[in-house]
Formats: structure tokens, sequence, C-alpha cells
């Protein structure tokens, strides 16, 4: 771990918004470590979690405002937010939001049904 990594998961930079696009974008590229959890490194973490969002988009072969205007319940929407909960630390409430889901635990429940039948 070099001390930059350190500096950066002790906290947030104050910089330049370009700049913190630029550490956020660099941050999405390194695998996730179960030290990464916290308020601290939230914005960071979201970085990745867009990325991967994107990702299972283009398997989808759907656009984010596509999936936005389906039903909160629609299958395509529980399968991307069941990959997103299964391939990233993002949390139920922060997949609700990203993928228009409803309330948290209404996804949850989707989530954890759409497990069960598949």
């Amino acid at each position: 771990m070099t001390n930059s990594h350190r500096v950066y998961c002790s906290g947030w930079a104050l910089a330049s918004l370009d700049y913190r696009k630029e550490i956020k974008a660099l941050y999405a590229g390194i695998p996730e470590k179960e030290g990464w959890q916290g308020d601290k490194v939230c914005e960071l973490m979201e970085g990745k979690w867009e990325m991967e969002l994107k990702k299972f988009l283009g398997r989808a072969r759907k656009t984010h405002d596509e999936v936005l205007a389906t039903q909160k319940s629609a299958a395509g929407k529980i399968k991307i937010a069941c990959e997103l909960r299964r391939e990233t630390t993002a949390t139920n409430p922060r997949i609700a939001i990203a993928l228009s889901m409803g309330h948290p635990s209404r996804a949850s429940n989707l989530i954890a049904r759409f497990k069960i039948e598949a």
C-alpha cells in the first residue's frame, strides 16, 4: 500500500472538481477491499459503482434512461440490481436510487426474491 493510498483512504481530498473527478476515476479501477467501507470513501466508491452499472447496462443492451423509464419491479432492472449487489459493495439504498426502484426496502425485497427464484 502506498502512502498516497493511505492519505486518500483517511479522508477526502480538498481540491478542484476536476482533480476530484480524476481521483474518483482512478479509484474506480482499483479492486474493492474490505477496508474500503464507510462514509469517508463513499464518493470514491460511487465512481466504482457507476462504472459497474455502465458495464451491466451494456450487457443488458439498455441505456440508463431506458432502465429508469421501466417499472420499479421490472425484471431487467432487478437483474441489474442483483448484479450490482453481487459484484460491488453498493448498498440496497444506493442501488434503489441509481435504478429508480422506489423505497430501499422494496428494492431489497425484489433483489432477495429474484435470488430465490433464480
